[in-house]
């Protein structure tokens, strides 16, 4: 099963990590067994290892050579069209969030994760990760904008 993935790095929701396939309702995590992500059904439908970016096996290559091989994800079919979000105005896309702490577990050193999900076409379209600072509010709106440029539903003006 070959799949491109709209993220490369993971977003955690606590300590679960999440890969989503870029225009498919499909989802790689790092823990088997689960029932549901974000709130949506699932349906385990294998497992497969992790796709790695160029940088990253150049990486791994270097640094840790047996973390390309060890690792299997979990690949899921994930129901979005039951998802519950935020709407972002001007599209049909509901927006997630969710948050990872630091090794500290201190909030300033948690991380922030955001997605859109089209629960029209069952998919999750964007994703971004900010730092927990006062820069990430302008992140997480320049984010919103560009979901908003790409998959704005507004009518023409005539």
């Amino acid at each position: 099963m070959e799949l491109a993935l709209l993220n490369t790095k993971p977003i955690y929701d606590g300590v679960i990590a999440f890969l989503f396939a870029e225009n498919k309702n499909i989802v790689l995590s790092d823990k088997s067994g689960l029932l549901t992500i974000f709130g949506c059904q699932t349906k385990t439908i294998g497992s497969k290892k992790r796709p790695y970016t160029e940088p990253e096996i150049e990486y791994l290559t270097k640094y840790d050579p047996k973390g390309i091989d060890e690792k299997l994800w979990v690949v899921y079919e994930v129901d979005w069209k039951s998802f519950q979000g935020e709407p972002i105005e001007g599209t049909n896309l509901l927006q997630g969030s969710s948050i990872s702490r630091g090794s500290s577990g201190i909030s300033s050193s948690a991380t922030l994760y955001r997605f859109a999900v089209d629960p029209i076409n069952n998919l999750v379209v964007s994703c971004m990760e900010t730092s927990y600072s006062g820069s990430s509010q302008i992140q997480i709106q320049n984010w919103e904008q560009s979901v908003f440029q790409k998959h704005s539903n507004l009518a023409t003006l005539d």
